[in-house]
């Protein structure tokens, strides 16, 4: 039974500072901060940040909802609220504020038209007018013209008639007499539409001020596009990752709600550490790239890059990088695996999974409930999770675990397809992990969680996710009585890499683009080596490869027979035929050679045989000049 006023949780210390945690019975005010009251320090506590807001101490659903509805005992409990504080201590990122910018472009085809839309706006907007067709001594008239995104903002390039040169005109007036159609006004004005063209003001002109096809080529930066009447354009941009900044009349409200000043947060960032796009080949991974669905992801001179503005915070990008170069920083990679280290349950589990929204809601229709042998976890965006979050958790002693989603949304459905693939071939349920809807969840913990094969090795959480999740994967492996296989359409980065060892020189310009060190050098044994399991499958190797003597080979077993790290191509040493220093490989030596016997380089042979030293020594016949 509910009580009839709220019960807190709040992690507070005693008098040797050892953390524990208190309920309390007090009523709750609905948008009024918390009211926990305590003679001992005040941690964190448990609640909804969407009732309590401007609360004076961190707020935790996951606290509240696994004190309510859960069985957990005081020490689990106060385990649970430590690596909820460790996670909200942990939640850092930069925060900037964008300045309002109310300029805007506004295009039409009537002169009329514009003149009126700058009457009733021209106080709240700073307009730029452009007529693209017809012609107006108030406004310049552009053809030729293309809109292309540029950062923040849109260029539009056009071109402007300026039949008069203001800067040879003298403003003597011979043109005004002469001509015939009056068409030339006194502000110089040249109405191109009366003009027939009878060039009888370019001969009065004494300094050469009127050219009737005088052109201008000009550009124009702004933050937003105003399209009127039936003024369309082509925005010169493969996604049109601009749109959202063009607007039509119907739109005005999204205009002016673009403009306001605002705390842009950095929730989202790509570490160029180890992402495994290359921008010297323009090669390498681009799942983020392909799966943002707000354009707010794209690529500059530094590489991959997250415009935090356009950004929506859906998770997708982080969900789908399989290095961990970008962190949602809500909840990163390293804080999570925190959190399942601390909190380490026992076998035969079940770990919810859950948005704030969708955790709360079940709360709300839950209360009074009691489910054993369950934990609940509030995850700021489910399609942020990747297969390395689910493997963990699993790894951690959760025997299952269900994604709470709402409605038909497939939140993590790639990681969750893929670990339950992995799982199908081991001796554990055949749906470690699964989404659920609220009125499936109840009934499904009333259930009891089908033990899971553990994996009770401590995780190295300051490793990046690949190396993290080749590791549980190879865990995973010498567990299975089968080779477990990772192909197909599910585990498009997985793969292995083959090498043709008569093209490849071991020149190891291949390291340079593999980050995530999948690739190897054995510098002194002169030996190229590969490690499949921390290989993405991205391409970027083969990209940079000058002999081309790199493939993918997609699809990839894990046993215990699988060697975890291959030997691709090994080299001949070159010695010096003088001193016997190494000064190359065989191969490297013969590409070279070849290339110089194309350009007529080579006269001597021999002479390539030689390290610099020894070589310059022949070359001068051995001279000492001092």
């Amino acid at each position: 039974m509910t009580g009839t006023t709220f019960r807190h949780h709040l992690l507070t210390l005693d008098e040797e500072t050892t953390p524990f945690v208190v309920r309390q019975e007090a009523p709750l005010q609905p948008g009024q901060p918390s009211p926990v009251r305590s003679a001992d320090p005040v941690l964190i506590v448990g609640g909804f940040p969407s009732i309590s807001p401007d609360s004076a101490h961190p707020l935790s659903p996951t606290l509240q909802v696994n004190g309510d509805l859960t069985t957990c005992d005081d020490h689990l409990l106060t385990a649970i609220a430590l690596a909820e504080l460790e996670r909200h201590n942990n939640a850092h990122w930069r925060t900037t504020t964008r300045e309002a910018d109310n300029t805007v472009c506004v295009l039409a085809a009537d002169a009329g038209r514009l003149r009126r839309f700058i009457d009733t706006y021209g106080g709240v907007l700073a307009i730029r007018p452009l007529l693209v067709s017809g012609c107006d001594p108030d406004f310049a008239t552009a053809s030729e013209l293309t809109v292309t995104p540029a950062d923040d903002n849109l260029r539009l390039d056009f071109l402007v008639r300026v039949p008069v040169d203001r800067q040879r005109c003298t403003y003597c007036g011979a043109c005004g007499p002469v001509c015939p159609r009056d068409c030339l006004s006194p502000t110089l004005f040249l109405d191109l539409e009366t003009c027939d063209f009878c060039n009888e003001c370019v001969r009065a002109c004494p300094h050469g001020a009127i050219d009737l096809h005088g052109a201008r080529r000009q550009r124009l930066e702004v933050p937003a596009l105003l399209l009127l009447d039936q003024v369309s354009i082509d925005l010169l941009a493969e996604s049109d990752p601009g749109g959202d900044r063009i607007f039509r009349p119907e739109q005005l409200e999204q205009l002016f709600a673009s403009i306001y000043p605002c705390q842009v947060e950095e929730l989202l960032t790509c570490d160029s550490r180890i992402c495994q796009y290359s921008v010297r080949t323009g090669r390498g991974c681009t799942l983020c790239l392909s799966v943002c669905p707000h354009h707010a992801v794209t690529v500059d001179g530094s590489g991959i890059r997250i415009d935090q503005e356009r950004c929506l915070e859906c998770g997708l990008c982080a969900g789908t990088c399989p290095t961990g170069a970008i962190q949602y920083h809500r909840f990163d990679d390293r804080t999570f695996l925190g959190w399942l280290s601390a909190v380490a349950p026992g076998s035969a589990t079940t770990l919810v999974l859950a948005e704030a929204a969708d955790l709360h809601h079940f709360w709300w229709r839950n209360r009074g409930r009691s489910f054993s042998h369950t934990l609940f976890l509030e995850f700021p965006r489910l399609q942020a999770l990747h297969l390395m979050h689910l493997l963990a958790a699993l790894g951690r002693g959760f025997s299952r675990i269900l994604l709470l989603g709402h409605g038909h949304a497939r939140p993590g459905q790639q990681a969750m397809d893929q670990a339950n693939r992995i799982y199908s071939q081991l001796d554990g349920p055949d749906e470690p992990v699964r989404l659920v809807t609220a009125s499936e969840l109840a009934s499904l913990l009333e259930e009891e969680a089908p033990a899971a094969p553990a994996l009770a090795a401590d995780i190295d959480t300051s490793s990046n996710r690949r190396t993290i999740l080749a590791s549980l994967l190879a865990r995973l492996g010498e567990a299975a009585s089968r080779p477990l296989l990772l192909a197909g359409g599910d585990f498009p980065e997985f793969g292995s890499l083959r090498c043709d060892p008569d093209r490849c020189t071991l020149c190891l310009a291949c390291l340079n683009d593999c980050r995530i060190g999948a690739l190897r050098a054995d510098r002194e044994q002169l030996l190229l080596q590969h490690a499949p399991l921390s290989c993405v499958q991205c391409g970027a190797c083969c990209a940079t490869c000058p002999e081309d003597a790199l493939a993918l080979a997609p699809g990839l077993e894990i046993g215990p027979d699988r060697p975890g790290i291959t030997d691709l191509a090994r080299a001949e040493p070159m010695l010096c035929r003088q001193c016997g220093k190494m000064f190359g490989t065989r191969q490297s030596h013969e590409r070279v050679l070849v290339l110089l016997r194309q350009k007529n380089l080579v006269q001597d042979d021999e002479l390539y045989e030689y390290c610099e030293t020894c070589r310059v020594v022949r070359i001068y016949g051995g001279r000492d000049d001092g």
